[in-house]
């Protein structure tokens, strides 16, 4: 028998993406968000004793498309999910529905985000991609655990490419009883795992100085006007540390000392950070 190397568990993939890209969004935090493999009660509960919403993120089901690519086309149901607004003694029920509708508009207008005419929402799926990918380094933000890189390194090639609204469903009943509102927003997603410097730039370090990457140029992703290398001591909060001219590949970081590393794109109209290259972390004397 061959040995073998398991394969990504791709609705596992999807949900950590799509959480690590609403976040980004501003949609929610960490504890906020339960996925499928979450054994934890559903509930989220504030110092003063108040429920804060908890967002579910449940990848339901999927086939293969197209046959044999081994790309999975899922159907994905985020839920963010109240007490219900008529609970007894609620002063401010009101409030609660401003609450409600702002934070259903967030994953709503996150799950949106198109540079294409026509309703394709690529903008959305690249992003997923972009945020998932970052796992595998920087781990998930707002993780307990010391080990969140390692524990997602399988999202290192992760790739969506196609986001598409499916409907939404409202208010349910809770099993134990009480009113709990369910905002729950349906959406397909293709995802696989890819290797391809022609969307996203490959980043390596040569151990002592020096930054190099690959890029295979195409019409979808021509070569850019310019390349941006950034630089970041936490993997959140990133400065640009050289603009590079258009057809570069590599950049001298003597003398930074140790920090994370990406590089970006500059083209009219498309987010500095979309698509970035994998992030390395590298120490330069």
């Amino acid at each position: 028998m061959p040995t073998l190397t398991p394969v990504p568990n791709i609705r596992s993939q999807l949900e950590r993406a799509v959480r690590a890209w609403l976040m980004d969004c501003n949609v929610g935090t960490y504890a906020q968000f339960f996925l499928s493999h979450n054994s934890n009660v559903r509930k989220v509960i504030a110092p003063d004793g108040s429920r804060i919403p908890a967002i579910n993120l449940f990848a339901v089901s999927a086939q293969e498309n197209p046959t044999d690519s081994r790309v999975e086309r899922w159907q994905l149901r985020i839920d963010p999910e109240w007490d219900g607004v008529t609970q007894p003694n609620d002063a401010g029920p009101n409030g609660n529905w401003v609450a409600i509708n702002n934070l259903t508009g967030l994953v709503m207008a996150a799950m949106s985000q198109t540079i294409r005419i026509g309703g394709n929402y690529y903008s959305t799926a690249l992003m997923i991609s972009v945020l998932g990918r970052r796992l595998a380094v920087l781990g998930a933000i707002g993780d307990p655990s010391e080990t969140s890189a390692t524990d997602n390194a399988d999202m290192a090639l992760f790739y969506c490419d196609f986001v598409k609204y499916i409907g939404a469903t409202g208010v349910k009943q809770a099993p134990q009883g009480g009113l709990v509102f369910l905002e729950e927003r349906n959406f397909t997603l293709d995802a696989c795992n890819l290797s391809d410097d022609s969307i996203f730039p490959i980043l390596t370090f040569d151990n002592v100085h020096t930054l190099n990457w690959t890029f295979t140029a195409t019409e979808t992703w021509p070569e850019p006007a310019q390349w941006n290398v950034e630089k970041s001591v936490d993997g959140v909060t990133w400065v640009t540390a050289d603009t590079l001219a258009s057809g570069s590949r590599s950049q001298d970081i003597t003398g930074t000392g140790t920090q994370f590393w990406r590089v970006t794109r500059t083209d009219a109209s498309i987010p500095n950070y979309m698509p970035e290259s994998n992030i390395v972390s590298a120490t330069a004397p």
